[in-house]
């Protein structure tokens, strides 16, 4: 299970409407205590439905360990692009994701022959080019499993 599902799992069920026994009339949530709801809810909420983040950090292990999971995989891309900076001396060696191609190393279309052999060419444009590598592909999906 991954963090957006959990985060999504545990919205559903705060915002789940049930029968109270004692008034006989629809209550919010799974709660009757606005303290627990309070407790179930994070602090600064995002601003729209479609992005996670509704649930407290610490309200649910497995969602916390889905968070610092995707955390994890953040760093670890951040780590490659060093990495990759320093390996081929192309200080504007940049890793980016978009919807068309995902996760991909960029850098001017000037420097693409300067990354050598293991980068396999993705896209290129007028302006810049886009390659991978196995490892970022690999971190890529790990993070997608943890955050999507």
């Amino acid at each position: 299970m991954n963090y957006a599902s959990v985060d999504q799992e545990v919205g559903r069920a705060l915002g789940e409407r049930r029968a109270d026994p004692q008034a006989g009339a629809p209550s919010l949530g799974v709660v009757d205590q606005p303290s627990t709801l309070a407790a179930q809810a994070a602090v600064d909420p995002p601003a729209s439905v479609a992005e996670p983040g509704f649930v407290a950090k610490s309200y649910s292990k497995r969602l916390d360990a889905c968070r610092a999971e995707a955390a994890r995989a953040k760093e670890a891309i951040e780590a490659l692009q060093a990495r990759y900076v320093g390996d081929t001396g192309v200080k504007s060696l940049r890793i980016r994701a978009n919807s068309v191609v995902g996760h991909h190393d960029e850098v001017p279309a000037s420097s693409a022959q300067a990354l050598g052999p293991g980068f396999t060419l993705r896209q290129g444009l007028a302006s810049s080019t886009r390659f991978t590598k196995p490892e970022l592909d690999s971190l890529a999906a790990a993070l997608e499993d943890a955050s999507a």
